[in-house]
């Protein structure tokens, strides 16, 4: 579980909800820790038939806004750009806040 801006964020929640898309064929999360709260950035694979994908990008928007009542920034992928994992919690990429 992480906190972003004051909201339990579950990877499998997040996995549930992006699964829920059938044009969706990998994601990656960004957490970045190095402000004073955390940010959460989402990269996203469509499939090469999706007719529309900035319709398909507002859906996602609305369900993670809906869901976790955050604003997530997504960006596009090209097809065959993100790795791909078996395993969520290899999906998520957390940059640790500076020493000070």
């Amino acid at each position: 579980m992480l906190i972003v801006r004051g909201v339990n964020i579950y990877p499998s929640a997040v996995e549930d909800l992006l699964r829920g898309f059938a044009e969706i064929v990998e994601y990656q999360v960004k957490v970045d820790q190095s402000a004073s709260l955390p940010e959460l950035t989402l990269r996203i694979e469509l499939s090469d038939g999706c007719p529309d994908p900035k319709a398909v990008l507002r859906r996602i928007q609305t369900s993670l806004h809906a869901s976790f009542n955050l604003r997530v920034p997504i960006r596009l992928a090209p097809a065959g750009t993100l790795p791909r994992f078996e395993m969520k919690a290899s999906r998520w990429r957390v940059a640790n806040r500076p020493r000070r």
